[in-house]
This record gives C-alpha cells, structure tokens and sequence, in this order.
C-alpha cells in the first residue's frame, strides 16, 4: 500500500510534543498530512518531517509553547500560515505538578 492508499489519506494532523514523534510517523505511513509540535526540541522535531516527507507525506515541524492560551493561538496560526487546517489532534505535551507544558 502507498501513502496515498493509506486509511488516513486525506487527513491532516497535529501531534504535539513528548512522543508525539513516533505518533506522527504511523499517521504518515497512513497517508495523512502532519503538523509536528515541538518546544525545544528542533533537532528531533526536524528528523521527525524529514522521515515524514521520505514517505511523500506533507508535514511541517511548529516550534510553540503551549502552557498558555496565547502560546496555542500562536502555534495554530502558524500552522495555518502553511498548512491546511487540522482535523485530528494528537496531544502529548503535558507538563508535571507546577511546571508548565513545554515539551
């Protein structure tokens, strides 16, 4: 099966931090497009497209923090900037007794 065979063709995706990478990945090989959240973390956020678009999948890597509603709004529009609007969210930034979702 090719990518635009997947069960997922069409869709398009934002995965959001932590794992997020691995998620974002079997969403591609389905056929979705991808968003990839990341925080911090450019370097892996970047590998994680890369492997992505090896697949043909289009997929974007959008660096946000997301402990705020300002920080959310941010990542949403840059996401629109130069990608379609996402219907499926996959949410793995979190965050851990006071410290704040950056991941």
């Amino acid at each position: 099966m090719t990518w635009l065979e997947g069960r997922l063709s069409g869709r398009k995706a934002l995965v959001t931090g932590g794992i997020g990478g691995y998620i974002a990945l079997s969403l591609a090989q389905e056929g979705a497009r991808v968003a990839v959240h990341y925080y911090q973390n450019l370097t892996e956020a970047q590998r994680v497209a890369r492997e992505m678009r090896a697949l043909k999948c289009r997929s974007v890597a959008v660096q946000a923090a997301t402990g705020d509603a300002e920080g959310a709004r941010s990542m949403h529009e840059k996401i629109s900037a130069s990608f379609d609007p996402f219907d499926t969210l996959v949410n793995c930034a979190g965050s851990t007794g006071a410290a704040s979702s950056r991941t």
